[in-house]
């Protein structure tokens, strides 16, 4: 490599963390809590809100082909099981933050993390 294609390369990688750090700072929202937002078959079955770090809950669905356990353990959830063939939804682990989101594409459940924004006075309110 010559002198000129380091230079190069060096610029666009503190250009994309530049780019990055900027979209983090305006993009960063803050909630007052979260609620877990649980869908079977495209229908919403359950929401519980993530305010109790000693809230404990199972979550059992089960229909005629499939069963699937839900763990809610204070402000995180998580797939505990499922009889569906890959289990990928069980390898995702515990979610708590607002946007992340576990799957169980065979039994047709989605379980997401949901954020209730703050809300601030703004010019029109006041």
């Amino acid at each position: 490599m010559r002198r000129l294609d380091i230079i190069v390369v060096i610029a666009i990688l503190i250009l994309s963390g530049g780019f990055y750090l900027v979209n983090d700072l305006i993009n960063n929202e803050k909630y007052d809590y979260n609620f877990a937002k649980i869908t079977v078959d495209g229908k919403i079955y359950k929401t519980i809100e993530l305010i109790d770090d000693n809230y404990y809950e199972k979550i059992v669905i089960q229909k005629k082909a499939y069963k699937n356990v839900i763990e809610i353990k204070g402000k995180t959830v998580r797939m505990l099981e499922s009889n569906c063939r890959d289990k990928v939804c069980i390898k995702m682990g515990m979610i708590d933050e607002p946007g992340e989101i576990i799957v169980c594409l065979p039994n047709k459940i989605v379980i997401e993390i949901v954020g209730n924004q703050k809300r601030d006075i703004d010019g029109l309110a006041y």
